[in-house]
């Protein structure tokens, strides 16, 4: 039996006679594997060695990824963005592919040791978050592929399978791959204040196919956005686009299809070089409007705790005739309070930033429905006991009233009698 006696030997005993990976030439990994994995299979794979994770580093393999997932980002003006990030676009996946965490995350300790210089690398980092003890797995799968033995087709389900340690530790990535880099030695900490601007990355697909795509700037500074109700609009004046569904009056029917619309909003604040997604990806709700017979379709992320939540909602109006196209005629952004008030720019501008620059999780749209629907009863909740309290100060209100009124009288008639 073959033993590891240098760097340069290829099989050991340890790991059943497989071939290690440096065997394997890097131009074949790149170019045959890497390319065929999409995001999270492809930081899962980062996790198996140090010499893969540099492999997976690659600005060039994340930009496609990035460009692939939201066609949006290929603008210019993300472009230019995400150049400024601490990673490029790995760091911008990262911010941007999980769902917000608004909660306080006990998993900054590997970011910290990172910023603080304790740890040699990223690479270090990283294997603190996990384990390696599914090495020789993806050895085989990649000599499996490098052999031609490996149908591509069947890669990301392979590659998969590395382990799921690296999966839990998904939500500790998204720290560790943004670099050892402080704010202030970003370029963007140096655009001043009054340009700051809060640039949006739409994308909307139907069934994994595009449908539109935009990328819109607001400005954050003016009196006008910081009092007036926040909203973004995505279309313009009598914009609109179709989708795929037909509209033949049957709502369910309708309702069923529209469940295939994904929408993609990602938030990028140009001066601190982080960003999120805050939709839902898929739809939370669906109904059709009693009255102009539109249907809105509703993406809604609950942010906060308690009796503080709001939720950032976008809403997809779409319209049509009887045995026609639907068409997509409005898209909205905006942030709403247990109320269903629609927060001002000041205020939403704050959530948002303050969500922007906290922590990611691992997405579960299952999670984001429960979210949403714990929101929705919370808020029925919080309206219940919000008319209580109406109710019991119009009470209070009524009796002082009847007796201020009792007491004016009884002043009359007492100095009547005098």
């Amino acid at each position: 039996m073959s033993s590891c006696s240098s760097s340069t030997t290829t099989t050991t005993a340890e790991d059943g006679g497989r071939t290690a990976i440096t065997a394997v030439h890097p131009d074949i990994i790149q170019t045959l594997i890497l390319t065929k994995l999409d995001g999270p299979t492809l930081i899962s794979a980062s996790f198996a060695s140090s010499n893969l994770q540099n492999l997976c580093s690659d600005d060039n393999l994340w930009q496609k990824i990035c460009n692939k997932s939201w066609p949006s980002t290929s603008n210019p003006l993300i472009q230019n963005i995400i150049s400024t990030f601490p990673s490029g676009h790995r760091s911008f996946f990262s911010d941007s592919f999980p769902s917000i965490n608004d909660q306080k995350s006990n998993n900054n300790r590997v970011i910290s040791q990172v910023g603080s210089g304790k740890s040699n690398n990223i690479s270090g980092a990283i294997s603190q978050v996990g384990s390696r003890k599914s090495n020789n797995n993806i050895f085989s799968i990649i000599l499996q592929v490098g052999s031609g033995k490996s149908n591509n087709n069947n890669i990301l389900g392979l590659i998969s399978q590395v382990g799921s340690s690296e999966s839990s530790a998904y939500a500790d990535l998204n720290s560790t791959l943004r670099g050892t880099e402080s704010v202030s030695d970003r370029p963007s900490a140096q655009v001043k204040a009054n340009d700051q601007e809060l640039i949006s990355a739409v994308d909307i697909h139907f069934d994994g196919n595009l449908l539109y795509s935009k990328v819109l700037t607001t400005e954050t500074k003016s009196a006008w956005f910081m009092s007036s109700p926040f909203r973004v609009e995505l279309l313009g004046h009598k914009e609109h686009f179709p989708t795929p569904v037909i509209f033949n009056g049957d709502n369910e029917n309708c309702k069923s299809n529209l469940k295939n619309m994904r929408v993609s909003w990602i938030l990028i604040d140009k001066m601190k070089n982080r960003a999120m997604n805050i939709s839902s990806l898929n739809p939370v709700s669906i109904r059709r409007h009693w009255l102009t017979g539109d249907m809105k379709v509703k993406y809604s992320t609950v942010i906060g705790s308690g009796e503080e939540m709001v939720q950032c909602v976008i809403v997809v109006t779409c319209e049509g005739k009887e045995g026609g196209e639907l068409h997509v005629r409005e898209v909205s952004m905006q942030v709403e309070d247990m109320d269903g008030k629609v927060l001002n720019g000041k205020d939403s501008w704050v959530i948002l930033e303050g969500v922007i620059e906290g922590g990611r999780k691992k997405r579960r749209e299952s999670e984001i429905k429960e979210n949403y629907e714990k929101f929705l009863e919370l808020k029925k909740i919080w309206k219940e006991k919000k008319q209580r309290r109406e109710k019991r100060m119009d009470m209070m209100c009524i009796a002082s009233g009847i007796t201020i009124f009792v007491a004016f009288w009884t002043l009359i008639v007492l100095g009547i009698r005098s």
